[in-house]
């Protein structure tokens, strides 16, 4: 193991003898954060805590959410993953009995109460899920059945590294495979239909294109057999060659290994899946509000799998449409700024994510900003960050009497009267203002 797992494993051997003591005889709530990482971690622990004939349950934790802790037992066990730093000080003047907490976010060790054990996976090469599994080993060697599951939580945080480091065994897995391919999910359908709804990464002219997608097929020699097309998994060496340097030819910003490498199969279902799609699945039932659904597809329930591949076929066709819209929208160009006027609304559950593959996809430059004119509302995301850009829409958005909501973009809600008055004010400063950077 690497020096990061190293100074971990007497931490580890500590918090799981902590669990198996805290836990006897005691009904133990596990909280996870609304993501794939952090549900894999608490679908080990439930795992591992049954295997133990413990009584435990697993719940999501909204975002912000702090009045729950004072509905709990105070002599019942508390595990919270992926979101427990804000709530530490709420656990300690309740008077929780004993609480581990497993974030992406590290704390120094002076503000850990004596009561809660807090591990933070933040500058570590590790997820919380990877930590969840370690601990599940600590208290019975035999655990190594969830490993799988620790895969889905790790499949976006270099997961061959953490797979070799957390001394996950592969040679007699029959439920882990390791493969060579080109990092567009799924690895596993027919090679058209998975670029046809490729979104990460998006590929121009390819993603939602179907006539692209039979002209790049036919450059690379990829032809139909009986009407279907091989599985990216089935590609021979010299096909996977050819088409990473036809889609590095769409996509020239990104490096061969961002799209070429390692990638992890595992049994789900009962057949080898793409552990990155899996994952990708689940996180798309938190963004739908579909949050029930995730455990259940976590645990391999059958009664839900169609449901969630329905509305992640749906959330990503929901992407493909925004970005669409976005890139045919009626455009003016001034200087970095790109006003686009659109005719459709975008789901604002998918506005961060879209503005998240436009950013990786070289359709814009890194130093531009998008203004987007909805029918309702004005979205506006520039591609670096920037918080000078952003001061200065919040102080014209003021001067006009607009809402603001602040996120990793704005969202600018005004009087339609007034909107030509900002937009011509915020051209304005991008032709003046901007000489300044």
């Amino acid at each position: 193991m690497e020096e990061v797992y190293d100074n971990l494993k007497e931490r580890i051997k500590l918090i799981a003898s902590l669990v198996t003591k805290k836990t006897e005889n005691k009904t133990t709530k596990i909280f996870y954060n609304e993501d794939s990482d952090s549900l894999s971690c608490a679908v080990i622990l439930l795992k591992t805590l049954i295997k133990l004939d413990r009584t435990c349950s697993i719940h999501p934790l909204e975002k912000n959410e702090k009045e729950f802790i004072y509905t709990l037992k105070k002599d019942e066990p508390l595990i919270i993953l992926g979101a427990g730093k804000n709530l530490i000080n709420h656990i300690k003047n309740y008077g929780i009995e004993f609480a581990l907490i497993i974030d992406n976010k590290n704390i120094s060790q002076e503000e850990i109460p004596t009561n809660i054990e807090f591990v933070g996976t933040e500058n570590k090469k590790i997820s919380i899920s990877g930590i969840g599994y370690l601990i599940s080993k600590e208290i019975n060697s035999e655990n190594t059945e969830f490993a799988k599951i620790a895969t889905i939580g790790m499949s976006k945080k270099n997961l061959v590294e953490q797979i070799q480091n957390l001394g996950i065994e592969l040679e007699n897995n029959s439920e882990i495979k390791i493969k060579e391919s080109l990092k567009i999910s799924p690895v596993t359908r027919p090679i058209n239909r998975t670029l046809e709804f490729c979104v990460d990464p998006y590929i121009p002219e390819i993603t939602g294109n179907i006539k692209g997608i039979i002209e790049l097929l036919t450059k690379t020699k990829l032809t139909p057999t009986n009407g279907n097309y091989k599985a990216i998994i089935d590609l021979t060496r010299e096909e996977l060659t050819n088409l990473t340097e036809k889609i590095n030819e769409k996509m020239p910003q990104l490096n061969q290994e961002d799209i070429f490498g390692k990638i992890c199969l595992i049994k789900f279902f009962d057949s080898f899946e793409d552990s990155l799609e899996i994952t990708n699945k689940i996180d798309s039932c938190f963004k739908v509000k579909k949050r029930g659904l995730a455990p259940r597809f976590c645990l391999e329930k059958n009664n839900v799998k169609k449901e969630v591949e329905s509305n992640y076929a749906t959330y990503k066709q929901a992407l493909i449409t925004g970005i669409k819209v976005i890139r045919e929208g009626e455009k003016e160009i001034i200087k970095n700024l790109h006003v686009i006027r659109i005719a459709e609304i975008i789901n604002k559950i998918h506005f961060r994510k879209v503005m998240k593959i436009i950013s990786g996809s070289g359709i814009f430059k890194e130093n531009q900003t998008l203004m987007i004119l909805g029918p309702e509302k004005i979205f506006v995301k520039n591609l670096e960050n920037s918080e000078y850009i952003y001061q200065i829409f919040e102080r014209k958005a003021n001067e006009v009497e607009a809402k603001i909501v602040r996120e990793d973009y704005l969202e600018i809600s005004l009087n339609k009267e007034r909107e030509k008055e900002f937009v011509d004010s915020i051209k304005k400063s991008f032709e003046i203002e901007l000489v300044k950077i």
